[in-house]
């Protein structure tokens, strides 16, 4: 879930969304609209600007599907908060 004010706004009047990063796979992770624009040229129709990211790694990825959730990706967000929240995930 994200924390800036424009991705939120964005699902408030959408609702739920699955998006892809914003990188091509296996690329350097992007922390600005020049990085994305970079990677990116000319197989984006619209890019929203909404400054530098604050982390420098990618998000943490569960799958919600699983029983007991899956850590799909390990992110920003550490295993220990994340238990905290929804109890026992696997890695």
């Amino acid at each position: 879930m994200p924390a800036h004010e424009i991705p939120l706004e964005i699902l408030k009047r959408t609702g739920p969304l699955a998006c892809p990063s914003a990188n091509l796979s296996g690329g350097e992770e992007p922390t600005s609209a020049d990085d994305v624009l970079r990677d990116l040229n000319n197989k984006i129709d619209i890019l929203i600007d909404g400054g530098k990211t604050e982390f420098k790694i990618p998000s943490t990825i569960i799958d919600l599907t699983a029983v007991p959730p899956k850590i799909l990706r390990h992110g920003g967000t550490d295993v220990m908060e994340i238990r905290k929240i929804i109890g026992d995930v696997t890695e």
